[in-house]
């Protein structure tokens, strides 16, 4: 089965990153956002996509997964336009609610 790269569908995505983290390696997981995030080891670094509504894949983005990131975990926007404001604000309030100090680094719409 072709999986297109996303690593979290891998059938034992999760215990090889426990098993290298055991191990003393650094692991970073980058992942599309549209799965949970849930059952991956805490110690990794997960880079998670954000599908912009522009994208067409929004729908399919795990909001919750922002419970189960970190202050050394990124955030990557996936972007095809300039039209990110609704975006951006539901990203503020999901960061703002979970208190982990997240900022945004995004310009301001029109800038």
């Amino acid at each position: 089965m072709r999986h297109r790269g996303e690593p979290l569908l891998q059938e034992d995505a999760s215990a090889l990153v426990a098993a290298l983290l055991d191990r003393g390696q650094d692991v970073l997981v980058e992942t599309n956002g549209t799965l949970s995030l849930s059952g991956l080891d805490p110690r990794a670094v997960k880079i998670m996509d954000v599908k912009c509504p522009s994208s067409g894949e929004d729908r399919k983005m795990l909001w919750e997964n922002f419970h189960h990131l970190t202050e050394r975990d990124e955030v990557k926007f996936v972007l095809s336009s300039r039209r990110i404001t609704g975006t951006r604000r539901k990203w503020r309030q999901r960061t703002a609610a979970k208190g982990n100090g997240a900022s945004s680094s995004l310009p301001r719409s029109g800038s």
